[in-house]
């Protein structure tokens, strides 16, 4: 079992663009990826065909793929055209002295969210089907990173 690096809410969803707020939520960690790379293991998160539910992102990325650094490298920019960095709180991070080493998601949330390192990302996907499973007020913990 791996550990949560970052957590994700869907902030809005229209046609072709995800506005996501990215929480760091692991404090040995100090770094929010921006990269194309980052967003397409994100999106698959949620997308994972495999145990019911999912989207057409998930089948369309096998597991073997999505863990491969390389494929994301390769052929993030198929999935994922535009990363936009909206805003920031709490972050670049200047004191962690009042920040625990790992914040758990629970029923969507993190505790002292307000306090957590975020950013909030506008991700242009290059067909509408890669977002489909997505919906406004979704939350989850990932082990994504970026390359």
């Amino acid at each position: 079992m791996s550990t949560d690096l970052y957590g994700i809410r869907v902030l809005a969803k229209e046609a072709s663009t995800v506005t996501l707020k990215v929480f760091l939520v692991y404090y040995d960690w100090d770094h929010i990826p921006e990269s194309k790379d980052f967003f397409l293991s994100v999106l698959w998160d949620q997308a994972d065909t495999r145990f019911g539910g999912g989207g057409p992102l998930g089948d369309a990325i096998s597991v073997p793929d999505i863990c491969d650094e390389k494929f994301r490298l390769e052929h993030a920019g198929t999935y994922v055209a535009k990363v936009e960095k909206l805003g920031s709180a709490n972050y670049p991070i200047t004191d962690k002295k009042e920040l625990a080493t790992f914040y758990y998601e629970r029923d969507g949330k993190w505790e002292n969210e307000d306090k957590l390192a975020q950013v909030n990302f506008k991700i242009t996907v290059t067909d509408p089907k890669w977002i489909a499973h997505l919906e406004p007020g979704m939350s989850w913990g990932t082990t994504s990173y970026g390359i």
